[in-house]
């Protein structure tokens, strides 16, 4: 269930129990702005966990995405198609994503790093639902996330 979208910017003018996800990421896709509880994944350049996940229903969350090991791109517009056709609306990545002239017309807000033409590996390694350190932000799953033009606040419980 996809939650209403109150603006970033209100969101911290209204309510102290509000954290800023402080980043410098990018955004791509025709989606610019969404609400949603929080699904994390940790990869190690191997993006076999984020296509797992992708294939499932993501009505209503957001994915975040923590990527180490050397640099690679995680998503492209092959997996931004399986995130759309699967329901999942905004996806953040720590890391890179390649395909961005097609993905800049997909119904998808991808933010990210930036691009790398290089794909990643699949060996199907990492972690999901694991509480995530990004940024010096603390990111815990099926908390309540805000993205917008202005910024990205999660909602602590």
């Amino acid at each position: 269930m996809k939650s209403e979208m109150i603006s970033t910017a209100n969101l911290c003018d209204e309510n102290e129990n509000i954290v800023i996800f402080d980043h410098a990421y990018k955004h791509y896709g025709l989606v610019k702005s969404y609400a949603g509880i929080i699904q994390t994944i940790s990869i190690d350049e191997d993006n076999a966990k984020i296509i797992e996940t992708l294939k499932q229903n993501g009505e209503g969350q957001v994915l975040i995405v923590k990527v180490k090991g050397k640099k690679c791109a995680v998503i492209g517009d092959r997996l931004s198609g399986i995130a759309i056709s699967n329901g999942w609306k905004c996806i953040i990545v720590d890391g890179y994503i390649r395909d961005i002239e097609e993905i800049n017309n997909m119904n998808i807000g991808i933010w990210a790093k930036g691009t790398y033409p290089k794909r990643s590996t699949k060996k199907a390694k990492g972690t999901t639902g694991e509480t995530l350190t990004i940024n010096n932000t603390k990111i815990i799953p099926k908390q309540q996330i805000y993205l917008d033009q202005d910024g990205i606040v999660i909602q602590e419980k």
